[in-house]
């Protein structure tokens, strides 16, 4: 089965617009009108379900974990060369985990402005972790050298991915978290806090 992904879109109601990808081909639309105004600029993964019936509101089911997610993961630069997570880690002042995707338009709306942000920001003991949801290690790669900012990515199939998306409780993306040394989530919008007050956001972050 082709996986799934629900964006929430503000119209006049608020609508779930289920998009079903097959690979590169043609995707079919599903709208869903709740009766509210909402504008998300998010796509949701299938983990996150509508509750159309009973509560009208989105449910999500989240296993928590405090496994530590940077004890044996690998980051790598643009250049390609890789690094050990824990060792970039334990000399970050704060560590922000992105989540995100080349398919996603919210995306590839959101990496400019993180892009800027890092710039803005790399010398106060900031380090980015880029997470891909992308669907090859292929995809993800050229996103990561020829959009993104000049931090880190997690190793595509590193199994510390599946970690920091549970303990982050990534329901969409894009989504900006930030950790503490281990991977366990501290804060969730960072994303929020990026594009409302980037002249703060790392003393905040700092501060948690």
């Amino acid at each position: 089965m082709a996986p799934q992904y629900l964006l929430t879109i503000g119209l006049k109601f608020r609508c779930a617009c289920i998009l079903n990808f097959e690979h590169n081909a043609a995707f079919r639309l599903r709208f869903a009108v709740q009766g509210k105004y909402i504008g998300v600029n998010t796509v949701y993964t299938r983990d996150q379900r509508v509750n159309n019936k009973q509560t009208n509101k989105q449910t999500i089911t989240i296993a928590r974990t405090t496994a530590m997610a940077f004890a044996s993961a690998q980051l790598q630069k643009k250049d390609g060369d890789k690094v050990a997570a824990s060792d970039i880690v334990n000399d970050a002042e704060v560590i922000a985990v992105y989540f995100s995707a080349h398919w996603c338009p919210p995306c590839r709306g959101f990496t400019p402005v993180l892009k800027t942000f890092w710039e803005d920001n790399q010398d106060k003991g900031l380090v980015i972790i880029f997470v891909s949801s992308d669907r090859t290690e292929i995809d993800a790669t050229s996103y990561f050298n020829n959009d993104h900012g000049d931090y880190y990515m997690m190793k595509f199939d590193d199994a510390a991915v599946k970690a920091l998306k549970t303990n982050c409780q990534v329901s969409g993306i894009p989504s900006l978290c930030v950790v503490d040394k281990e991977g366990n989530l501290k804060h969730k919008d960072g994303r929020g806090d990026v594009t409302s007050k980037p002249t703060t956001a790392v003393a905040d972050w700092r501060a948690l």
